[in-house]
């Protein structure tokens, strides 16, 4: 935390509006962003210093606004998310796609956990910006047995994916999703 501090001073100091930390300050392990995302909390190298949450209050104190990406639709190999959760992956013809990544937004706990997740970041950080950039491929896509028929899940989960997006930007009107 005491180097992102410096950064985020240098930063201002050329006259940057923003700042974002991008993969990388969660999990299990340090420099195992893809295999820990899904556990979206400040991973343990974050705690002295204060976290994430002293960034952003850094940030915000040296005049600039606040972004942070979040890949929330994913739970990596190491995550505990899908150590306690694998029935929340995406899955097509019972096997999860997407390399084991992409979370089932279709179903309503998971699509629950995943703006919680967001409202919670964005809250507690007061964040300016979210960004995502949705890093798993969902071809061929998730399906699932409903009423005797076989359903693909691309609008279903894109219907969702919007929805909850529009129902975030409704409650935090100010922060920039990208």
């Amino acid at each position: 935390v005491a180097d992102i501090l410096k950064d985020v001073d240098v930063a201002a100091s050329v006259g940057a509006e923003m700042y974002v930390i991008d993969a990388g300050w969660y999990g299990n392990e340090p420099n195992q962003w893809g295999n820990n995302v899904g556990d979206w909390r400040d991973g343990k190298w974050m705690e002295k210093g204060g976290g994430l949450k002293a960034v952003a209050d850094h940030a915000h104190k040296r005049g600039m606004t606040f972004g942070l990406w979040v890949e929330i639709e994913a739970a990596g190999a190491n995550s505990n998310l899908k150590k306690e959760h694998p029935d929340w992956l995406l899955r097509r013809n019972g096997e999860p796609i997407a390399g084991g990544r992409a979370l089932d937004l279709t179903q309503p706990e998971v699509l629950e956990f995943a703006e919680g997740g967001i409202a919670r970041l964005i809250s507690g950080l007061k964040l300016d910006m979210y960004r995502i950039d949705h890093n798993h491929c969902l071809q061929p896509s998730g399906n699932r047995e409903h009423r005797g028929f076989t359903e693909d899940l691309t609008w279903r989960y894109y219907d969702n994916l919007y929805a909850m997006f529009d129902r975030l930007r409704t409650k935090f009107p100010k922060v920039v999703f990208q």
